[in-house]
């Protein structure tokens, strides 16, 4: 498990979702909607690293859009996404000639 991960049990577990918290701009917000808040954050993110790396290796139209193998637009979650041979090799190769194979 990753340190953040644990991190981040260790602040939920002291949470008050009653409490008034005050962020850095000086919003005054529950606890309730600060979670909401930082759970929506995590989750963005997420969403936009799954994006990048379905980008690096799977087939994409003229827009960048990933593709399916009917060329319609799906999403990095889908289960249609086909594997870019082209994109695979050359990041393959990259991260092979940046390792010291002694």
């Amino acid at each position: 498990m990753q340190m953040g991960t644990q991190m981040g049990k260790v602040i939920f577990s002291t949470w008050v979702s009653t409490r008034q918290y005050v962020t850095s701009s000086g919003e005054e917000i529950d606890g309730n909607a600060l979670r909401d808040r930082i759970m929506s954050t995590i989750r963005t993110l997420s969403e936009r690293g799954a994006n990048r790396v379905c980008k690096r290796f799977f087939k994409t139209n003229d827009k960048g859009e990933l593709i399916n193998s009917s060329g319609e637009v799906v999403s990095a979650n889908s289960n249609d996404l086909v594997l870019d041979s082209k994109k695979f090799s050359k990041e393959l190769l990259r991260i092979l000639q940046s390792k010291n194979p002694n």
